[in-house]
């Protein structure tokens, strides 16, 4: 099990035993690789100094023409190479949405097309590329009197100039906080060592080359030093750019980009489906619905920022990206009061030391082995995260054969079930599946919503979560009983080691729902100080990292927590002085 209270374990552990490789950093693209090696039997471990999942989105959405449109620099020689990584990445999300079918949703999406983004799918090349990718797929070019009849865009009025033309295809929208998750318990499960939360304080050196590190647990203080035959800094991270940093050795970074996110009041945005599309000026907008919101993401590629700008967005950053929906969407009338909550991050796809090099078989995966030994991964959006794992650890395999002899086995991945989903082959179908445990949920007096909404989050564990109401006696009501049911799988299966875990990564309530993580902070806060058995000063260091948290969200989130906060304090000292 993933346990929080198997932390210093799992730190003891890599300090007492040489790893094969060690990956530094969170996300889709580290948990993979670690799961990978931990299946065919690698001693693998990871490391993060925050929690497990991406901080920057949570959301992500891949198509044929939004893998087309992410590589950019179409002039360059490569279609055939690139189309074949994109077809690539649709198998995966096939794989992957079967495997895991609460987390993957294969919808249609829209991609609104106008100056540079209309010409790049309209040319030969992108014809070429489409037959390439996936000749099953089709395209459908739709003109501007249809377009106010496509499902996604149901009941909406274009903007008569606002795109040249108009792309539907299949698409694949994905929860990639809890696919994280989820590849990160399978790894576990077979050997692997986890641990978040993690500080590295140096490099340790042997021979010119690196051989581990010396790290710091932030919740003990302890410090550890780990040794790995191989070190991994897996996609663009804080931890990941610090280490690079400490190895001292001359990088080549993309820029920096800031990426703004906002979720909106549906009712005020009624788009039955995802869509996307690309400013003149460079600014590319995804919008996706979900449950009573929809989510937007823009990304400025033009806008280059220091990556420690981390802070939250200014009412005028608001302001512009309303104003590009509102002229996509004349009909709706958007202010800044639908706004249900924001944030900001600065967004990278890869970095590697200058004049470093791999094989050629791996430069398509993004992999770039330093001088010092330190193998650098690369987050590229239209590759597929399994197949770029799968590469990473093909190429430290033959990295310690070549120096030590040992032989590893091919991938076995693919061929592993994973929790959460349907399981091991001929399981019970996900509908099914679901049926069962709405019914499970109503021998405890849970109405199905609150059961449909667990599912969407935990898939088939969500089984473990209902089971374990029954042993719950220190509550009486069914929304306390479930409350601390779902805190205590978390905390013993997920790793879930402060309220910004919980509030933020594990639920998204503080992304999408604030109003639900602000009455339900108190309760929260008092089940998982009876789980981890915090103190006073515990207490006081949740709620200041849960401040740190707020500063990267919009004014409106930080003002409702703040005073949610400020109520929880005047308790506790009540009850203290009492």
């Amino acid at each position: 099990m993933l346990s929080a209270k198997k932390r210093s374990f799992y730190l003891g552990r890599m300090a007492r035993e040489k790893l094969d490789l060690l990956v530094i950093g969170g996300g889709t693209t580290a948990a993979a690789i670690v799961r990978d090696a931990s299946f065919r039997g690698m001693r693998a471990g990871l490391l993060d100094c925050g929690s497990f999942v991406p901080d920057a989105c949570k959301y992500e959405i891949g198509s044929t023409l939004q893998d087309y449109l992410a590589w950019g620099q179409e002039g360059k020689p490569g279609i055939i190479r690139k189309a074949k990584v994109s077809r690539e990445a649709a198998m995966e999300r096939e794989e992957l949405l079967r495997r895991f079918p609460h987390l993957i949703e294969r919808l249609t999406a829209t991609q609104l097309l106008g100056g540079s983004a209309a010409l790049k799918a309209s040319g030969c090349r992108w014809f070429l590329y489409r037959r390439l990718a996936d000749s099953r797929r089709k395209q459908k070019q739709v003109s501007r009197s249809e377009r106010g009849a496509m499902p996604p865009l149901q009941g909406l009025r274009i903007a008569a100039g606002g795109s040249r033309s108009c792309h539907t295809e299949p698409a694949y929208r994905r929860n990639e906080a809890r696919l994280a998750m989820e590849l990160l318990k399978s790894a576990c499960s077979q050997g692997a060592l986890l641990c978040n939360y993690v500080d590295v304080q140096s490099i340790i050196y042997r021979r010119g080359r690196i051989d581990g590190v010396r790290v710091a647990d932030r919740i003990s203080g302890e410090q550890y030093h780990i040794h790995a035959h191989q070190l991994i800094v897996a996609g663009v991270s804080p931890m990941g750019e610090h280490l690079a940093d400490m190895d001292g050795k001359p990088y080549k970074r993309s820029p920096f980009m800031k990426s703004l996110h906002l979720v909106l009041d549906r009712k005020k945005l009624p788009i039955g489906g995802p869509l996307a599309f690309t400013t003149d000026c460079g600014m590319q907008v995804e919008a996706m619905p979900l449950t009573g919101v929809v989510y937007v993401r823009a990304v400025d590629s033009k806008a280059a920022i220091a990556p420690e700008e981390d802070k939250a967005p200014t009412d005028e950053d608001i302001r512009k990206l309303l104003l590009l929906l509102q002229h996509a969407f004349p009909d709706c009338q958007l202010s800044a009061q639908h706004v249900v909550s924001a944030w900001s991050a600065p967004l990278a796809f890869s970095y590697g030391e200058e004049g470093s090099r791999t094989a050629r078989r791996y430069r398509g995966q993004g992999i770039r082995l330093c001088d010092s030994g330190l193998l650098a991964v690369a987050d590229e959006a239209p590759a597929g995260v399994l197949r770029r794992a799968e590469a990473v650890v093909d190429f430290v395999s033959a990295q310690l054969q070549d120096c030590y002899g040992t032989i590893y086995p091919a991938s076995r991945a693919d061929y592993e079930p994973l929790g959460g989903g349907q399981g091991q082959a001929g399981a019970m179908p996900f509908p099914r599946m679901k049926q069962r445990l709405v019914k499970l949920g109503m021998t405890f007096d849970l109405v199905p919503d609150a059961v449909l909404e667990l599912i969407a989050r935990y898939g088939s564990d969500t089984a473990i979560m209902l089971q374990g109401m029954a042993d719950v006696t220190e509550y009486d009501t069914t929304d306390e009983k479930l409350m601390y049911s779902e805190l205590k799988y978390n905390v013993e299966h997920e790793m879930t080691v402060t309220l910004a875990d919980f509030l933020l990564y594990r639920t998204g309530w503080l992304f999408f729902h604030p109003h639900r993580a602000e009455a339900a902070l108190s309760d929260v806060t008092a089940m998982m100080g009876k789980l981890l058995q915090w103190g006073r000063d515990d207490e006081e260091w949740q709620l200041a990292l849960l401040r740190q948290q707020l500063k990267r969200m919009g004014s409106q989130v930080q003002t409702m927590m703040k005073h949610a906060m400020q109520e929880l304090e005047k308790e506790e000292v009540g009850n203290a002085h009492v």
